[in-house]
This record gives structure tokens, sequence and C-alpha cells, in this order.
């Protein structure tokens, strides 16, 4: 059985017994669950995501899962290859927010710069949106699982990068830092067609952690 359809029975079945809430993000409708850390909404310091008691063992099976790690670490070294120095930036940082014991930090997977990880389900098709938590000079890595026709499946749309992306399974994606220092995301990521399925993984570190 290859990578991807280890991957996609694994987060197929968790899905199946996380409880998530039936409601609207501001990206779209889709079922999703983070893990790691983050900065903001109110925090005075980087914290780890809320998990409720029934589904953190759960998102654990995902982070102990070895196709996933392998995931994480094919992400990383992408980083790693086309942005050296802002996967050294992030590297230095993660070590940093580890290395701090008042925060107790749990960081996602070993061997991966980012600080989060966002599980999307159900075929998560986002609606138009500028993504605020990027830092100007970062990028997001979205991995994408699943069953489709990758010419009738998932694209990646971004009217300020004039950048459009057939988005077949196993492929991921860093999403290029923006051209200016006031350039704004916006982009969405949509079906095209009826996909079998498709599970569209986010990798994220929140820009204002750089200045915690």
């Amino acid at each position: 059985m290859s990578l991807t359809h280890k991957v996609d029975s694994l987060l197929s079945d968790v899905h199946s017994r996380l409880r998530l809430p039936r409601c609207s993000n501001r990206r779209g409708t889709y079922d999703t669950i983070a893990s790691g850390y983050s900065h903001g909404q109110g925090q005075i310091h980087p914290t780890n995501f809320s998990i409720s008691a029934h589904n953190q063992p759960i998102v654990e099976e995902i982070l102990q899962s070895r196709e996933m790690q392998r995931v994480a670490r094919f992400v990383d070294h992408g980083l790693q290859s086309y942005f050296p120095k802002v996967h050294r930036l992030l590297t230095n940082l993660t070590r940093i927010l580890q290395n701090t014991p008042s925060l107790q930090l749990k960081h996602n997977f070993p061997g991966s710069c980012f600080a989060a990880s966002q599980y999307n389900f159900t075929n998560a098709a986002t609606g138009n949106h500028i993504d605020f938590m990027d830092g100007f000079f970062l990028c997001c890595a979205i991995w994408n699982g699943g069953k489709f026709n990758p010419k009738l499946g998932v694209t990646l749309f971004s009217g300020a990068l004039e950048l459009s992306s057939n988005f077949r399974p196993a492929l991921a994606l860093l999403y290029p830092p923006p051209r200016s220092f006031m350039e704004i995301f916006r982009f969405n990521l949509m079906s095209i067609g009826t996909p079998l399925r498709s599970l569209p993984l986010l990798k994220f570190y929140d820009g204002i952690l750089i200045t915690s």
C-alpha cells in the first residue's frame, strides 16, 4: 500500500471518530482540526491549540503515525531546499520556543520546522479568503491526500500571485511569499467536478510567533 493510501486510510478512520463542531469557519464549510501551537486571538504568549479530551488521543494517533511523520519530513525538506533561510529561521525559532519551560509547547512532528498543522476533511474547499496568520516572508505548506482525478480535482487559485495550480494527490505545495510587504494573501482551494475524496493538509507558522 502506498504512502498516500495509508495516510488516506488513517485520516478517514480518524475523521469517523472525531467530534467536530458542525459550523462554518471563515475559510469555508468543512470538518477541520488543528494541532501544534499558535499565537493570537487574545493570547499573551504562544499556546498549544485547544483540543477536547475526546479528540486529544485521536489527534495523538495522527502525530504518532509513521506515515504522517514521513509527510511532515517531506514538506520540511521541500522548504529547506527552496527557502533555506526561512527554514533555518523557523528551525531556530522552534528550538527557542521548545526550550522555554514556561510555555510548555507541544511540537507536532520530529524533524519538522512548522509549528502547527491543520487537518482538513470531507473534500475541503475554501472560499476566497485572506490569510492573516502567515508572516509576510514565510510559506504555508499544503499536502494533498485522497483519491481524485487531478484534472478534475482540487485547484489552488490566488489572484494576488496570479497563480492557478492543479493539485494532484501526494503533491506538496509551498505557497510562496508575497512579492512585497503590502501584498495580502487572498486565495481559495476549490474542487472541480466531483473528486472521490480530497484531504488537504496545511502546515503553517504564525507570523506573530517571530515577535513573541
